[in-house]
């Protein structure tokens, strides 16, 4: 916006402007010529840009603004899942236990290189509970919103998450930088398996006795045993 001062103000005739592109003329501009200011103007290049301007009234006097530095940052977060201690993983299918933290880190990439990244703002996650057929194959894990389930709203990441219902979960989550730019949600689904395993032993045609001195215990007051033949 540009305006002529008292006293005696002839009128603005015009504004113009001109930017360079990480110290370069852009392709749109290329010898670097003032041009005509009639519109709001983007930038659409994620970079830095140096923007110059200049006010002209009507008897061709001209001022010159102080310009201006903008980086401009478009690029979204990425947000990386990990588990502590590791997951059992077989063929992309992921197990954890109830002692399992579920790690979220996000950082905002700067695919410039002139350090245009603004930084991450927030993260956020949800989890729902959903059949195991999800999380039996990587292909099968997909939004709430296409399950069958009640999808909840999402929480602000504030630390590792633990996850205490032995089931199959899906995890769903995203990241904002300081712009607003928003990662497109991401989502795992992963079996949480906190029991042990039952061992069930086979006597096969073994023949139970009792009374051995020998073999008496607490857990076997009885002092039982079996008779088994070689193999």
């Amino acid at each position: 916006r540009c305006y002529d001062p008292e006293p005696h103000p002839s009128g603005v005739k015009s504004i113009e402007y001109r930017w360079m592109l990480d110290d370069e003329w852009p392709d749109s501009n290329p010898n670097g010529n003032w041009l005509p200011y009639e519109r709001p103007i983007i930038f659409e290049e994620d970079s830095v840009h140096k923007f110059e301007y200049k006010c002209t009234d009507n008897v061709d006097k001209t001022r010159e603004g102080p310009g201006k530095i903008y980086r401009v940052d478009s690029t979204p977060p990425i947000t990386i899942k990990s588990f502590n201690p590791d997951a059992y993983v077989v063929d992309g299918v992921e197990w954890i236990d109830t002692v399992h933290e579920i790690i979220l880190e996000a950082e905002d990439p700067d695919p410039t290189g002139f350090q245009c990244n603004v930084g991450v703002d927030k993260t956020f996650w949800r989890n729902t509970i959903v059949p195991d057929s999800y999380c039996e194959a990587v292909e099968n894990c997909m939004p709430c919103e296409y399950t069958q389930q009640t999808c909840g709203g999402f929480n602000l990441y504030e630390g590792p998450i633990i996850k205490n219902e032995e089931s199959c979960h899906l995890l769903e989550f995203y990241s904002i930088d300081e712009l607003g730019n928003t990662e497109n949600v991401q989502t795992n689904c992963f079996f949480v398996d906190k029991r042990h395993p039952e061992v069930n032993k086979d006597n096969g045609n073994a023949i139970p006795d009792n009374g051995e001195q020998q073999f008496i215990t607490q857990d076997n007051p009885q002092g039982e045993f079996h008779w088994i033949a070689p193999q």
